[in-house]
């Protein structure tokens, strides 16, 4: 029995890794299309059920629905305002807004976070694949990232601009080896856009990737500067 069953997982392998060779986006895709499936019917039906907040997805719907009408100025949205605005540093929900608009529905926020955390693992993948270049081990990690239930934390706790981050992180750390730096400074940048707070991601990343390639080079030089200083905004902001 115990051979029958240690021969079918090794033809599954074999399979596997035929795949992988021959379709090596394919796994993926799947992998990503069906956490995406998954999160987004999880979150959806928890709305519809009534379990979801305001804080934070009513506060972001309430904050976006009042700007796209008029009813509040474009900066409350993005920047810290009073009271019944989201209060935070948050540039990429300019970008958010636009999707918003075409379906005015607190289900399209919720939407949006189930696709930005679904695809993160495909720069996750890519990193993997040109570190160890083993298809099959850079899948199972992609893998395992989806399946982390402190990622599934995220989906639980309605909509949070934070969930972007592991996107535009793991892109940060694709594009940096790159021979073009465009991808890594618009990484950068919307990564610093997601929340006041990431900031302190930046300087982890900058102090990482010095330790790593032990010189400092304009990437990280620019790492370090965008994020200090949108760390002396936030001082600035919270002492003034």
């Amino acid at each position: 029995m115990l051979a029958r069953y240690s021969g079918a997982l090794s033809q599954t392998q074999q399979a596997i890794k035929r795949q992988l060779e021959r379709r090596p986006w394919l796994i993926v895709t799947v992998f990503v299309t069906l956490a995406f499936i998954i999160f987004t019917f999880y979150s959806t039906q928890r709305y519809l059920a009534l379990q979801t907040n305001y804080f934070d997805l009513g506060l972001y719907a309430n904050s976006v629905w009042r700007t796209i009408h008029g009813y509040s100025p474009w900066p409350t949205l993005i920047l810290p305002s009073k009271t019944g605005n989201i209060d935070h540093i948050s540039p990429i929900l300019g970008l958010v807004v636009l999707a918003y608009s075409l379906v005015p529905d607190p289900q399209t926020l919720l939407i949006i976070q189930a696709a930005a955390i679904a695809v993160a693992a495909v720069p996750l993948y890519l990193i993997s694949l040109r570190e160890t270049r083993n298809q099959f081990l850079s899948m199972t990690v992609a893998g395992l990232f989806l399946a982390n239930p402190a990622l599934h934390g995220i989906i639980r706790f309605d909509f949070h601009t934070e969930a972007f981050i592991p996107l535009f992180v793991f892109l940060m750390y694709f594009a940096y080896p790159r021979q073009s730096p465009t991808m890594f400074y618009l990484s950068l940048a919307a990564m610093l856009s997601t929340i006041e707070y990431s900031a302190v991601l930046g300087i982890g990343i900058a102090l990482t990737l010095w330790t790593m390639k032990k010189r400092l080079d304009r990437r990280i030089l620019a790492t370090l500067v965008a994020s200090f200083t949108l760390f002396g905004i936030i001082a600035a902001s919270t002492f003034g």
